[in-house]
């Protein structure tokens, strides 16, 4: 939680209202930024390259997406991916 406000600070958000499309867009502006990798943290179901790789082990599926699976939820339900 307390990274996510610090985010909404520094983008100029309220954290009640989560972060705006002008801020987004700016976030992705910068260096080392996945939109597709955030998107399919998401909707894992969608990714093509998981559908395609099905030879790993269940288990390990499991324990990689439990790793990148960290979500917050604002409180009018927006979804912060960081």
């Amino acid at each position: 939680e307390e990274m996510y406000l610090m985010a909404c600070k520094a983008l100029d958000c309220q954290p009640g209202k989560g972060i705006s499309l002008d801020a987004l867009k700016l976030t992705y502006a910068a260096d080392g930024s996945d939109v597709e990798k955030d998107y399919y943290k998401i909707f894992p179901d969608r990714n093509p390259k998981k559908k395609k790789n099905k030879k790993k082990s269940k288990d390990e599926d499991k324990k990689k997406d439990a790793e990148d699976e960290v979500y917050e939820i604002g409180a009018d339900g927006t979804v912060d991916i960081s």
